[in-house]
């Protein structure tokens, strides 16, 4: 065994090992660093090359390291990816819930709006009914003055001697002028006006129906995720930690803005999904093409490939097109609808809890289309909850 470990530093010339052969990647006594065979070789001491090889070995530890993270992060990303179709049957169920109770929901918007007209048209009624009555006097006292005009005449007929005839009274009744109301369309009730109210809350009711049926399970990708955002509950929710996680920096991922792209991509049909925001200051949502930069600076307007709203410190909603659109929800939405149809190029936002619409986007998409999603930062405790798509 002496022996055996008196080998692994000594050459078979008995002489002990002092150096390394880069070009042959051995080991070298002095007597072998002169031979013909590694004459104009680079050699270095072995204190050196001992060196050199712990920080290879090092570097090759933390590659794996690095490796082993990343197969953690596949596995769980694998795992989540392998319960979308019962995620999918899940929500199959709940689109005939909603669709349930969306037809409940038509029946009251029905009966509701049933009652509201009838209430507007009666206050109508009464109003032209008054303006009416007021017209109508107003006509019996022009009659009662013409009545007593046509008396007056007929009696100075009777009485026609030119000394009773004064040329100042004949001018009087010539000229004597009686203002009749004039008859308007005002006065009557527009019956259109009131049918067209209710086509018009009808095919908004429609619309907001379509938003809820249109639906589809996204799911979160990790592999472009920034390497400070966490997903979680199945690749559902991200948000920010702050902490810069070691992991490989695949082409797709986002290195310098805090987001992560949505999977499936979408190149045709109509898609709507919905995410909750909570409370929070500050958000991004919408979606990127296929070929949008997500290296360095990214720029959310249509023109690099991206089709966002925001929201950032202070209440300040906008739509990032060219230039910003500022958007004045009537109320702070807690989750957010989106409704893509690619085939007739509208992205549309609305607030899901009232289907009120926020923004729409009109273009001729070319490329496939990838759900968008920023958290934003963490800055003293604020902004601390999650996106989570719905």
């Amino acid at each position: 065994l002496l022996n055996q470990q008196r080998n692994k530093f000594y050459c078979s010339k008995e002489e002990k090992l002092c150096v390394f052969c880069e070009n042959d990647k051995e080991a070298l006594c002095s007597q072998c660093v002169g031979s013909e065979s590694h004459r104009g070789h680079t050699v270095i001491s072995a204190e050196k090359a001992v060196q050199v090889f712990r920080a290879e070995m090092q570097a090759k530890k933390n590659h794996l390291e690095t490796l082993r993270e990343d197969a953690k992060g596949r596995s769980v990303g694998r795992k989540s990816l392998s319960q979308l179709p019962f995620q999918s049957q899940n929500q199959a169920s709940s689109r005939e819930e909603k669709l349930t109770q969306l037809f409940e929901r038509l029946q009251q918007f029905l009966l509701r709006t049933s009652i509201q007209l009838e209430t507007e048209l009666e206050d109508e009624r009464k109003v032209k009914a008054q303006f009416i009555q007021n017209n109508i006097e107003v006509v019996n006292s022009i009659t009662c003055d013409v009545s007593a005009q046509i008396q007056s005449l007929e009696e100075m007929n009777l009485q026609s001697t030119e000394k009773h005839i004064h040329p100042n009274a004949v001018s009087h009744f010539r000229n004597k002028k009686f203002d009749f109301p004039k008859q308007e369309k005002s006065q009557m009730i527009n019956s259109e006006f009131y049918l067209g109210k209710v086509a018009y809350r009808l095919w908004k009711q429609a619309q907001a129906a379509k938003f809820t049926v249109h639906s589809v399970t996204v799911a979160l990708d990790p592999e472009t995720a920034h390497p400070e955002l966490t997903l979680f509950e199945e690749l559902t929710c991200v948000r920010y930690r702050g902490r810069r996680l070691r992991i490989p920096d695949f082409p797709s991922r986002f290195d310098q803005c805090p987001c992560v792209l949505g999977t499936p991509g979408f190149k045709d049909g109509r898609q709507y999904w919905e995410v909750r925001v909570w409370s929070k200051k500050e958000w991004d949502l919408g979606m990127a093409t296929e070929s949008a930069n997500r290296k360095g600076e990214v720029r959310l307007d249509p023109a690099h490939g991206y089709y966002t709203i925001i929201l950032r410190e202070g209440g300040r909603y906008a739509a990032c097109n060219s230039p910003q659109v500022p958007l004045r929800p009537p109320r702070q939405p807690t989750k957010i609808g989106i409704f893509l149809d690619y085939d007739r190029g509208r992205l549309c936002f609305l607030d899901a809890n009232n289907m009120y619409p926020l923004y729409t986007f009109e273009h001729r998409f070319t490329e496939t289309l990838f759900p968008f999603f920023s958290p934003g930062m963490v800055i003293d405790g604020q902004n601390v909850e999650p996106l989570k798509v719905c």
